[in-house]
């Protein structure tokens, strides 16, 4: 079995936040593990799979491609995906998203 190896993953143990969806204390967050540093508080995953069931992963979002870019000093036009009916963190301010 191969043993694939993320630089940004869930981070392990029971340590768990609220999560912007439903503020319970059930998020967990994701991790830079060559820094130990936390992504943005809005990528996660709340443990509640019944009934919140926020999810916001930072490879599928194309966050982690545009600090690949600026990583290589290329400019990007990224912007974050937003969740309808949910408050999504943009430069520590917050929006919310009515279809």
């Amino acid at each position: 079995m191969t043993d694939y190896n993320f630089r940004y993953i869930l981070e392990k143990g029971s340590k768990k936040y609220h999560c912007p969806e439903c503020t319970k204390r059930r998020f967990v967050l994701y991790i830079d593990t060559e820094t130990g540093e936390y992504l943005p508080d809005h990528y996660g995953r709340c443990d509640r799979e019944s009934k919140c069931s926020y999810q916001l992963n930072p490879y599928k979002d194309g966050y982690i491609k545009m600090l690949w870019e600026e990583e290589q000093g290329n400019e990007t036009n990224w912007k974050p995906q937003q969740r309808l009916g949910s408050c999504v963190v943009l430069n520590l301010s917050c929006q919310l998203v009515i279809a």
